[in-house]
């Protein structure tokens, strides 16, 4: 999901793309936010953080549990182990 902010109406919202990069939704995240801006993505904790450029403080948006239909990805790897020889000399 895409975040986004606009710092006159003071809210948040979230947008959804295909795999072509076409919008398919946009929803509702936050109200009342005092100017959100500069947002960006924590690369090793996946928050987002972004600045209330109104009162100048660093915000963090964090995943905190399951929402019906919006779950972490599962992880799931599968190997098929060969033992190869090496001559060495």
């Amino acid at each position: 999901r895409y975040f986004l902010g606009d710092f006159a109406s003071r809210w948040i919202k979230t947008a959804g793309f295909d795999a072509n990069d076409e919008l398919i939704d946009l929803q509702d995240f936050a109200s009342n936010v005092d100017g959100p801006v500069d947002f960006a993505l924590d690369p090793s904790s996946g928050d987002v953080h972004f600045v209330g450029i109104g009162d100048g403080i660093v915000y963090r948006i964090r995943y905190t549990g399951t929402v019906a239909g919006n779950a972490l990805p599962l992880a799931a790897a599968t190997s098929d182990v060969r033992s190869a020889g090496t001559t060495v000399g």
